[in-house]
């Protein structure tokens, strides 16, 4: 099994690299040159997960192209094994398992709530200020069950998100244009439960038995990466 996780920041400096050839490393900044950076436009992130696969979602030839085993006493390559409690010496196996999913460009930045010119209640973060969506706010969403404000510095029927700092998530893009925020492809090609054999010592998951009772397939019909479009933006207050 071969797992690769890539996430990448943009518009924030928290280090500096250094190349020298083909090599890459990473310099950790001193305290006064870290106290000198400012954040700006924000956070962008972009986040890739490959299992067994390249960067398209394709199997890797290192991996045998998660074609499975050489032989039913030796391990797949590219599978998977679950286990639960009171269930010992059983294992469902996931095999000739690969995929790629990323994450495109999620937007972290600093805001809050602010009062615009007709009394409106207005986010306002980037430097611009946007009218909200919900036209049915639940003047009890930041209460516990007993009634009491959760907000810092709120309490009673004052508990409301005007004038405190939140963290801001969004994916940027229109509503009405299809945006490829999140590409997924996920390919199981077989699944077996397995059982320990009396005849040998090898454990249940550290074989490759005949058979399959499923095979899975997350994609899209004309690539191999499922494409998925999310609009909108959650704020995180209480900091």
């Amino acid at each position: 099994m071969k797992v690769i996780i890539k996430n990448t920041a943009i518009a924030a400096l928290f280090s500096s690299w250094v190349s020298t050839g083909m090599a890459m490393e990473l310099v950790p900044l001193a305290d006064e040159e870290l106290a000198e950076v400012r954040g700006r436009e924000g956070v962008a992130l972009d986040f890739e997960y490959r299992y067994n696969a390249d960067t398209d979602g394709n199997p890797l030839a290192s991996m045998g192209g998660c074609e499975g085993a050489p032989s039913e006493n030796e391990a797949d390559p590219c599978s998977l094994a679950i286990t639960v409690n009171n269930r010992e010496g059983m294992w469902v196996m996931l095999k000739d398992m690969y995929g790629v999913q990323k994450i495109n460009s999620i937007w972290l930045d600093g805001g809050g709530f602010v009062e615009g010119e007709d009394g409106e209640l207005l986010l306002k973060y980037a430097g611009k200020s946007h009218a909200l969506s919900n036209n049915h706010p639940d003047p009890e969403r930041f209460q516990d069950a007993d009634g009491n404000c959760l907000l810092p510095g709120k309490s009673g029927s004052d508990c409301l998100a005007d004038g405190l700092l939140g963290l801001v998530i969004q994916y940027p893009g229109e509503h009405d244009e299809f945006e490829e925020d999140v590409t997924w492809h996920l390919h199981i090609g077989r699944a077996t439960v397995q059982f320990q054999d009396p005849n040998t010592d090898t454990p249940p998951y550290l074989q490759d038995k005949a058979g399959s009772f499923l095979t899975y397939q997350i994609r899209d019909f004309h690539q191999n990466e499922a494409m998925i479009d999310y609009d909108g933006r959650v704020i995180m207050f209480g900091f």
